[in-house]
């Protein structure tokens, strides 16, 4: 089996380093607990210029990448020059970094394209979200292992001949560590009827329904609404949109009296804060994009991991699973199904229900999924 331990690992991320933290920072935050060296290749931007690394506040072993793209505008190329000019990209940042990676783990699509140019004899191809252009992402056909987090991306993979494994989020460790401590006590059943809902996530992505959001927030007035998450501009590591809409759902949140915004928290402080909820709740825009296809989320996990009650729309990899209250049809009223759900908690939940999330979560935290990874890769890998 291979070992992900005390290597170099040159981590390629569509999301930059920041407060927010999804699964592409919790790896280089894992990987480096055992021992790595990762090196966080954030998107290119031109806000700077060549390359620059930076030592991360969080792990001593996670070393934030920066670059300028060395050409601008792929579509005005010829092949041959492109593949050149990409080539030079990646030689310009091994060099600068000063260290041939032992593994290279993108988690970026359409953008390196051949994984082999960067040397290294282990290649993970990590599809943590969907992609929007036709065809497979050509750094599949180069990978070592590819992987999917949803049924819908290995299904996609996989109808276009490519080899992919399944590998579901990732609990973080802060949670996990405080999940081991409470499940060794016995777990209560959810406060009931619930008072306060919870919602974890980026509140300016394109994907939320901000009208069917507001909605439930105003058909609910004697429920506290808590948002964890990105609002402001200056924590939208991960992005998000800045136009009118997402600027009038804001503010309407931050005028009704039963919301709270928090802004952005990470690990230990995040999971404490979580604990106030009774319930969390997931509410997107199904229909927008194949990208936004609500077959999966990061936030399931650490909702999940406080026992509490989930109430969602249809999450395709959840959906032989009794671990969320899932809408059954995606064309149904969310808003009516989630107040059906709040009128059945109000008689209460079983805390063996409760203790089967969390022991789901348990199951799922990053440390178990890179064992999993390990016995997925070969023992003895080459070097292209």
């Amino acid at each position: 089996m291979y070992s992900l331990r005390n290597k170099t690992v040159f981590l390629i991320s569509p999301e930059r380093w920041g407060k927010m933290r999804i699964s592409k920072h919790h790896y280089a935050l894992e990987l480096a607990d055992r021992g790595c060296t990762v090196y966080f290749i954030e998107p290119p931007t031109l806000e700077t210029s060549g390359v620059t690394i930076k030592p991360t506040s969080d792990h001593p072993g996670v070393h934030v990448v920066t670059y300028k793209p060395v050409f601008r505008g792929e579509r005005f190329l010829p092949a041959r020059v492109f593949e050149w000019l990409l080539r030079r990209q990646i030689d310009r940042l091994v060099r600068k970094i000063g260290r041939k990676p032992d593994v290279v783990w993108c988690f970026q699509s359409f953008l390196f394209r051949d994984l082999r140019w960067f040397g290294a004899p282990v290649r993970i191809f990590f599809l943590a979200d969907q992609f929007n252009k036709p065809g497979i992402p050509p750094e599949a056909d180069t990978a070592t292992l590819t992987l999917a987090v949803s049924d819908t991306i290995y299904d996609r993979i996989k109808a276009g001949g490519r080899p992919v494994c399944r590998v579901n989020h990732g609990l973080q460790r802060a949670f996990h560590e405080a999940l081991i401590r409470r499940l060794q006590e016995p777990v209560a059943a959810s406060a009931h009827p619930p008072k306060v809902i919870g919602y974890l996530g980026n509140l300016r992505m394109e994907a939320l329904n901000r009208a069917v959001m507001l909605r439930i927030v105003d058909e609910n007035p004697d429920l506290t609404f808590i948002f964890w998450g990105s609002y402001k501009p200056a924590e939208l590591n991960l992005g998000g949109l800045q136009s009118d809409e997402a600027n009038e759902f804001i503010d309407q949140l931050i005028a009704r009296p039963n919301v709270q915004l928090r802004g952005a928290f990470h690990g230990q402080e995040l999971r404490e804060q979580m604990e106030e909820a009774d319930a969390f709740w997931l509410c997107l825009k199904l229909d927008l994009t194949e990208v936004c296809d609500g077959s999966n989320s990061h936030k399931i996990m650490e909702y999940l991991s406080t026992g509490k009650p989930v109430i969602t729309q249809p999450v395709s990899s959840y959906r032989d699973t009794d671990l969320l209250y899932m809408m059954p049809d995606a064309r149904d009223d969310f808003a009516a199904f989630f107040q059906t759900v709040i009128d059945r908690l109000k008689s209460g939940e079983d805390a063996l229900l409760a203790r089967k999330r969390m022991e789901y979560a348990l199951e799922n935290s990053y440390e178990a999924q890179l064992m999993r990874i390990e016995e997925m890769l070969p023992s003895n890998p080459v070097h292209p």
